[in-house]
């Protein structure tokens, strides 16, 4: 039953990721995000995000309706992190008594995202684009903690971004069910090159719904 409980927490907590991030809720610029799965720091180089915000404004100059599209969810997702604990050692840091846990989160501007205590799990966010990977790795050292792993952006967001290769960017919308799965997407791939934007690649679905008569409606069910 716990382990139960648990694994419905785990899915409630990424459903809220989905939710917060496709509503533009997360504080980091898209650059920033990207920038995060392109570097392997623990913060991305300022030259690597500039390098990234640049190109995007390119691409948005040369195609303005680039523009309405974001990194509204990328996965693993910047400055996230789930700790679970030994319930001794939940219990301290639930108190404010955990030492080592206290020291990290103040030393990466950790807050509480999603509580489980009673469950042993904790998500804890930051107000800087941490890689994840290397949050879960410091976390990991603390004494008490049994595991820390990034978060996922659970869902499909309509709006995504992805670097396919440096200086090739994929832009997508996507409607129709989403998060739960978008039934329809336009797809837009572009190239930089010495500062010049070329459309690479564009796939789109039309959604087209005929007029029917409710005669015509009522012979598709029988």
């Amino acid at each position: 039953m716990k382990r139960f409980l648990l694994f419905a927490l785990l899915l409630l907590l990424i459903l809220t990721l989905t939710a917060g991030t496709a509503a533009g809720q997360l504080p980091y610029t898209d650059a920033q995000m990207l920038a995060s799965l392109e570097s392997d720091s623990l913060l991305a180089p300022d030259t690597l995000v500039a390098r990234i915000d640049g190109e995007l404004a390119l691409i948005r100059a040369h195609t303005p309706e680039m523009s309405a599209i974001h990194a509204s969810c990328v996965s693993p997702l910047p400055g996230f992190v789930t700790v679970l604990m030994t319930p001794e050692a939940m219990g301290e840091y639930l108190a404010g008594r955990h030492v080592e846990m206290n020291q990290l989160d103040a030393q990466f501007g950790m807050s509480l995202y999603v509580g489980g205590g009673q469950f042993g799990f904790v998500t804890l966010t930051s107000a800087l684009p941490y890689k994840p990977e290397r949050l879960a790795e410091a976390y990991l050292t603390v004494t008490g903690v049994t595991d820390a792993f990034p978060e996922v952006c659970g869902g499909d967001p309509p709006d995504q971004i992805a670097i396919l290769a440096p200086g090739v960017y994929r832009f997508r919308h996507g409607w129709g069910d989403c998060p739960c799965g978008c039934l329809w997407e336009n797809v837009f791939v572009f190239r930089i090159e010495d500062g010049v934007v070329t459309l690479v690649a564009m796939s789109t679905t039309d959604v087209t719904v005929p007029r029917m008569t409710w005669g015509k409606l009522k012979g598709l069910y029988r």
